[in-house]
């Protein structure tokens, strides 16, 4: 957790959630070159919790125990179990907002739409925002087996109600009079990419990228208040 330095009234808080490769020990944001979150956040008056851990799972409950990726609870964990823990602890002032980037980006806006009573605003970066239609199943698919996980353990029928209620293109009407923040770029490699032999930081991160293969039909003014 990251505190404000001026703690004499209440402080809203924001979740922040990492990417498919999220590991257990700390936050990615926490990383000079994703964001420097201690620096960012220096002068800001809001408690910022960062999530460790979750690999590959998309933040999400899972159907089954993963041989690979274990007991997966984290939408129970992030959006039900951890807040009043942290309204009680840091004594905010029951303002939520949620971020993340890549599967974090998408975790981000599917918690923020499925819990609309309790996040304000969301703020998602180079993320997938649909579930069920053919590319964004895909894209959770890629995801979940990046890490060695079986989708069919998520979700377990692709074609179930689960992946519909967590499609966020679907449910966008949901998100209305919220704060969104949405940043992408165009899925060409950029100057972090350019010279690398990661295979598939270039093509599913291309992928994602690109606005229309995850959010057919947007237009900027669907995802502004």
């Amino acid at each position: 957790m990251l505190l404000p330095k001026d703690r004499s009234v209440p402080r809203p808080t924001l979740y922040m959630l990492d990417g498919a490769g999220a590991r257990n020990n700390t936050s990615g944001w926490m990383n000079k070159s994703l964001g420097d979150a201690p620096a960012f956040f220096e002068d800001e008056n809001v408690n910022v919790v960062l999530l460790n851990g979750g690999q590959g799972s998309l933040y999400t409950d899972w159907d089954q125990v993963d041989p690979e990726l274990g007991l997966n609870k984290w939408e129970s964990f992030i959006a039900e179990e951890l807040p009043p823990l942290i309204d009680a602890k840091l004594n905010t002032d029951g303002v939520n907002a949620i971020a993340g980037n890549s599967m974090g980006a998408q975790s981000a806006m599917v918690l923020a739409h499925r819990y609309p009573d309790l996040y304000s605003g969301a703020a998602a970066f180079s993320g997938c925002y649909s579930t069920s239609d053919p590319l964004g199943r895909l894209v959770v698919q890629t995801t979940v087996t990046s890490r060695s996980g079986d989708p069919a353990n998520m979700w377990t029928d692709p074609s179930g109600p689960e992946w519909l209620s967590h499609d966020t293109v679907r449910n966008a009407e949901k998100l209305r009079g919220k704060k969104i923040y949405l940043s992408v770029a165009t899925g060409l490699p950029g100057a972090h990419e350019a010279g690398s032999g990661d295979v598939r930081r270039l093509l599913l991160g291309g992928v994602i990228e690109v606005p229309p293969t995850c959010a057919p039909g947007f237009s900027r003014r669907d995802w502004t208040s």
